[in-house]
């Protein structure tokens, strides 16, 4: 079928055409179309598009609805190595507070580490044992 072109057959067989029956009106003004809202709608519900248009302009407000949760994406590349963060506070003094001052080392023939004797800083000394690991 053929889209209506205002053409038409009257009684007596002539083609007639609408607009010069009806006479011509005057040219009026050009709508202006402007997207007013836009909206995310619950998910599952329907698109909407609302005319809240004056007698001028077209004015559509839009309801988009929430999409489902896509599937969880890629790892991505690790990030670059971030600052140095400020120093930590001192930590608690050791239990008797002594650190060492002095380390006498013992070696045998060979000229290998066999013990020894450290120092406090209290004058205290303590004796440093050494065992060969196995395997």
């Amino acid at each position: 079928m053929s889209p209506f072109n205002g053409n038409f057959y009257d009684a007596d067989g002539n083609i007639r055409n609408i607009a010069e029956l009806a006479g011509a009106g005057t040219t009026g003004q050009a709508p202006t179309v402007t997207v007013g809202t836009t909206t995310t709608g619950a998910a599952g519900t329907e698109a909407s598009v609302v005319n809240s248009s004056t007698e001028a302009d077209l004015v559509l407000d839009f309801v988009i609805p929430r999409g489902d949760k896509g599937e969880q994406g890629d790892k991505g590349e690790q990030g670059k190595k971030g600052d140095t963060g400020a120093t930590g506070a001192t930590g608690a003094t050791g239990k008797d507070g002594s650190s060492i001052t002095a380390i006498s080392l013992s070696l045998d023939a060979d000229g290998r580490v066999t013990g020894g004797t450290a120092t406090l800083s209290d004058g205290e000394t303590v004796s440093i044992t050494v065992t060969e690991a196995t395997g």
